[in-house]
């Protein structure tokens, strides 16, 4: 008969942390565990020895959700210590893990009013409904460098302003459900690939939709490269911010309205206009 050896898992971060589960292999060791933040409010994270890497993931299933969290931040890192009991005796040591992903629906429902990341980051994904239906969160965010992929509903809530660092390069089908913002900007010069479905884009689903008259801010020069990305150019109408680098990528109101060459709005009437050249809904006109 096989002998049957117990694993004693123990975790400890400032100086408290409970684990929830643990799971073992020969070589990996895997589970659940309460990390401890600087405000002593809980998340919980999935972690994996192999990998060095963890995810926040939802409370148990016999938790609430994260009600009891006003300033919601993210971290970069997590420390515990594993005092392990096998064939070859004990052993133990500090593991430092990367927080990689916020998980799908961790953060559903968290009553916090704000979110930040502690930087450098290294929030690579955020999933399905990560970032979703939290009641009390307004204000801006700003994704950190690093992130690379936004899936469905992952980030849906109230936030007015949002950034997309350099390193975005994927938004899924209904990913970017904010229906009170005002302000998106891209860091990045090349746009992110968009999931498009029908009428669906990243930013909208039945009976959701981020306006499409919010001011897109994007970087110099790319003009041309966002108005050709279906899911950006074909779905919203403003995009400022930026000095072009030639008269091909103005950014200007690319549906209607009449500009400067500097990029000035001047309204709509075109019979005020004294002699010299103008953007006019779009195009290049002399009068």
């Amino acid at each position: 008969m096989k002998k049957i050896y117990l694993l004693l898992c123990l975790i400890f971060l400032s100086l408290s942390s409970m684990p929830v589960k643990a799971e073992t292999n020969e070589m990996c060791i895997e589970g659940v565990t309460r990390y401890k933040d600087s405000e002593n409010k809980y998340l919980y994270c999935y972690y994996n020895t192999c990998t060095q890497k963890a995810i926040i993931v939802q409370r148990d299933v016999a938790s609430k959700p994260y009600y009891d969290i006003e300033e919601l931040i993210i971290p970069r890192t997590f420390t515990y210590k594993l005092a392990i009991i096998g064939e070859q005796g004990s052993s133990d040591g500090l593991h430092v893990f990367d927080v990689v992903e916020i998980g799908a629906g961790a953060l559903k429902n968290c009553t916090a009013k704000s979110i930040s990341f502690n930087l450098p980051s290294n929030i690579e994904i955020i999933r399905e409904g990560a970032l979703s239906q939290m009641p009390n969160m307004t204000g801006d965010i700003t994704l950190p460098d690093g992130l690379t992929l936004v899936e469905n509903e992952g980030i849906y809530t109230g936030f007015t302003s949002i950034t997309f660092p350099t390193t975005i390069d994927s938004l899924g089908v209904s990913s970017i459900l904010l229906e009170n913002v005002t302000t998106i900007t891209f860091e990045s010069a090349i746009p992110p690939h968009c999931g498009v479905d029908g009428s669906l884009t990243p930013w909208n689903k039945e009976g959701v939709e981020t306006p499409r008259d919010a001011q897109i801010i994007i970087p110099d020069g790319s003009y041309n490269a966002y108005l050709n990305t279906p899911g950006i150019g074909d779905y919203f109408t403003y995009f400022t911010g930026v000095q072009p680098t030639d008269i091909s990528e103005m950014i200007v109101n690319k549906k209607e309205g009449i500009y400067s060459i500097t990029g000035t709005y001047l309204g709509t009437d075109q019979s005020q206009l004294p002699k010299g050249m103008y953007i006019i809904n779009g195009k290049k006109v002399v009068k």
